[in-house]
């Protein structure tokens, strides 16, 4: 839990420290498919994620496949989150997203 909490604080804090803090798409530099610089680093941790993942030693011979799965799962949602975003601001108010 403290490890999670240290991961939140800190990408916060980088975002808070380059002035980005629930920023527009593109705030913190090039990202994808209008991602906030928060869902970005989020995006990018997910990537560090599998990096260590494939460090340990296999235990069976799915857990790879499944493990990789997963992390599509998470990360298919933090990209869908533009998508959400523009959606939700066209039903409050009626207006097409940009």
């Amino acid at each position: 839990m403290r490890a999670r909490k240290r991961l939140a604080e800190s990408i916060s804090d980088d975002c808070v420290a380059k002035g980005m803090a629930g920023a527009a798409p593109h705030a913190c530099g090039p990202t994808l498919g209008g991602l906030t610089c928060t869902e970005s680093h989020a995006l990018a941790i997910s990537a560090d994620l599998w990096n260590a993942y494939l460090k340990l030693p296999v235990l069976h011979p799915d857990e790879t496949s499944e493990f990789r799965h997963k992390l599509h799962e998470l990360q298919r949602i933090i990209m869908a989150r533009p998508t959400l975003e523009a959606m939700t601001l066209e039903r409050k108010t009626g207006k097409a997203g940009q």
